[in-house]
């Protein structure tokens, strides 16, 4: 079934040329040192990765976000590919973190790519007790179900705040 999206060779083509247009709209806008830095990202420089994603960042809280040019928006969502890459192998939750932050804060152009990063990265990560706090998930959701338990429902807080002194 062909669904219009680019398979394989041709969407590592696409995803190519993506960025270099990114890369170009960037020096453009006078970022040559994000684009220096998203280079070696590329190469597999964390260090670069995260001083571009840094980069990007202060650009999009530079002034009004109306103002900010949608080209440093997909700079940021580069940049988070690139962090989330060079972190998915140690540091699973830094790099779920990236991917996020991403989504949220970054352009369209890239979005199908972070969420395909999202979808790539492994769903087990690291075992319980080795520093990702994957393992407290289930006795986080535990938790917050016994808290839902125990809270009134809302009939009973509004019956009891009637029969109060306050409202005779």
């Amino acid at each position: 079934m062909d669904t219009g999206e680019p398979t394989g060779t041709a969407a590592a083509a696409a995803g190519g040329e993506k960025r270099a247009m990114l890369l170009r709209q960037i020096t453009e806008e006078g970022g040559f040192a994000f684009v220096a830095s998203a280079e070696k990202a590329a190469a597999g420089d964390l260090r670069a990765a995260e001083a571009a994603r840094e980069m990007a960042w202060e650009q999009l809280h530079s002034g009004p976000w109306s103002e900010v040019e949608p080209a440093w928006r997909h700079a940021y969502a580069l940049a988070c590919l690139h962090v989330a890459s060079l972190r998915a192998g140690d540091d699973r939750r830094a790099a779920l973190r990236a991917l996020d932050m991403g989504l949220i804060m970054g352009g369209d152009l890239l979005r199908a790519e972070l969420e395909a990063a999202i979808a790539q990265v492994p769903a087990n990560g690291n075992r319980e007790g080795e520093g990702d706090g994957a393992g407290d998930a289930g006795r986080n959701v535990e938790r917050w179900r016994e808290g839902l338990s125990r809270n009134r429902d809302l009939g009973d807080v509004s019956t009891s705040i009637l029969r109060s002194k306050f409202y005779r």
